[in-house]
């Protein structure tokens, strides 16, 4: 392993090196704070539902270092899930959720004369 990437799984991080991004934010165990777009969990409960609890990512609406040039957007995954109709009755239901979130060139649209 490169004397780099084990100081930096050892949690250590060399200033010196322009490689290793010296923003604060990298300096945070938290994932989501380290990301370039910033996100949280929101859990999603439903009793109706199998399974009752969902995680859903909320993004950022910027790309920390890149709000000019880039735009967040949330990156969506559509799951089954089976919704209780009554008893022991159960139908199965499309579910989409923010499982991520990215940062992409904005799209340009061409506007003709």
């Amino acid at each position: 392993m490169a004397k780099l990437s084990k100081r930096l799984l050892l949690g250590q991080i060399d200033i010196n090196n322009p490689g290793v991004p010296e923003s604060p934010l990298y300096k945070t165990r938290n994932i989501e704070n380290r990301s370039i777009v910033p996100w949280d969990y929101e859990l999603i409960k439903d009793n109706e539902r199998i399974p009752s609890k969902l995680h859903n990512v909320t993004c950022s609406n910027h790309c920390v270092g890149y709000e000019r040039t880039l735009n967040a957007v949330p990156i969506q995954r559509q799951i089954l899930v089976l919704r209780k109709i009554k008893g022991n009755l159960y139908t199965l239901q499309t579910v989409i959720l923010t499982v991520g979130c990215t940062c992409v060139h904005p799209e340009i649209i061409e506007v003709k004369p």
